[in-house]
């Protein structure tokens, strides 16, 4: 049975810097459900274009994922990389 080709979803689009975002989204390629994380350039004659930076990976793994990021965040807090809610962060 033929199934016409999905377009992807983007789930949310991230500012890298002035010039890139980094691009969450949904696709399918080669009947796979992926997970795309990948940076997007602006080019002024083309738009947006993706560049080499990034990954996909199948949907189904994407649990594994947001346990990493998760774990990440965790540890970033707690050596002090990162703000806390209130604004304070942990190091001097």
């Amino acid at each position: 049975m033929s199934q016409a080709a999905r377009r992807p979803r983007i789930v949310a689009e991230i500012p890298k810097n002035a010039r890139e975002v980094i691009r969450v989204s949904l696709d399918e390629y080669r009947g796979y459900d992926l997970i795309s994380v990948r940076v997007w350039a602006n080019d002024p004659d083309r738009g947006a274009i993706p560049i080499k930076s990034g990954f996909a990976m199948r949907v189904d793994r994407l649990s594994d994922l947001v346990e990493a990021v998760k774990e990440a965040e965790r540890i970033a807090h707690q050596e002090g990389l990162l703000a806390k809610a209130d604004g304070a962060t942990d190091g001097g």
